[in-house]
Parts: structure tokens; sequence; C-alpha cells
């Protein structure tokens, strides 16, 4: 297999988050993900601030989020957050990573082998959401949010504990 044009390599640093962007969530998280709906998060991310939830979506394999096309969008100051999460492995032993690593590697071959273009994820995780959502408005005049993962886009943070399950997407996420 050809390393540089593996799906598991920017996959692996799509996920690994950045440290400094703001302060983690507490680890590891108390009792049970709560199971709840992708789009209820995105609507309302600072409700599911530091809590633990599971929930499924369509991952991005260019911008390492998960996200819902039919959810409802978290809208501040007329900016029109992207209904999703950034996902991102927090504080993952060796062992996990390389299951992780073999989960994510079947389920895109599963992926392509159906034709399909969509990898669909459930994972359960710690949400991590801004104290105060920022918009900033560009020299072009377009505004943008102030959020996590790649260009900051996504609303939220997901802080990965377990890949639930990982496959080819039906008609929903």
């Amino acid at each position: 297999m050809n390393v540089r044009n593996s799906p598991v390599i920017p996959l692996l640093f799509a996920l690994a988050g950045s440290p400094l962007h703001s302060a983690p969530p507490p680890w590891p998280p108390p009792g049970e993900p709560q199971d709840t709906d992708i789009c209820t998060v995105v609507k309302d991310p600072k409700r599911f601030n530091n809590k633990y939830v599971e929930v499924s979506g369509i991952w991005f394999f260019d911008s390492g989020g998960i996200s819902n096309p039919k959810c409802d969008r978290m809208v501040v100051d007329g900016y029109a957050w992207p209904p999703g999460l950034h996902m991102a492995i927090h504080r993952m032993s060796d062992s996990e990573a390389r299951a992780y690593h073999e989960t994510f590697s079947k389920a895109i071959e599963e992926v392509k082998r159906a034709g399909s273009k969509s990898l669909c994820l459930r994972v359960a995780g710690v949400i991590e959401s801004k104290k105060k959502y920022q918009i900033i408005t560009l020299p072009d005049g377009k505004k943008h949010g102030d959020g996590f993962g790649h260009l900051n886009v996504w609303p939220a943070k997901l802080h990965i504990v377990d890949l639930v399950s990982a496959g080819t997407c039906s008609d929903k996420p």
C-alpha cells in the first residue's frame, strides 16, 4: 500500500486535534455516555459542554468532522455554523490507537467496495464548546466563525472516547 495515498494518514492528522486550542474537558469521563442526536448537540453546543455523549453522523475526510447535513444550524450574529462537530482523539494508548486505525481502515475499505463516498460513524466522547462564540468579518466582507478544527469551522469539538461503529451510510447518518 502506498502510504502517501492512504486515506488513513489524513484521518490520523485530522483526529489529532490541537492541545493549544482550548482547555481539555475533564478526563476520564464519568459513567456512561448520554445517547443523543448530533443535531441536538450542534444546535446548542454550550448545553453539552463537558458532557459525555454518543452521537452518529457522516465523517468528512477533509476536515476531520462528523456531521448531519439535515441538522438545523446554530446561528450567531447572522453566521450559520456547519451542522457538525470537530473530532479529536484524546489521551489514547498505543493499543487503542492501533485499534482505531484498524477499525477506520476496514470501514474505509468497506465504503470503497460499496462504491459509497460516505463513512458513517457512531462515536462516544466529551463535548467541548466555546464559552462565547465569536464571528469574524473577513476583508472581503464574509463572516467566519472562530470555532474548532481545520480553519476553525466547527462549532464544537468531540473528544473521542470510543468508536462505537463505522461503515457505509444508509439514507440517514
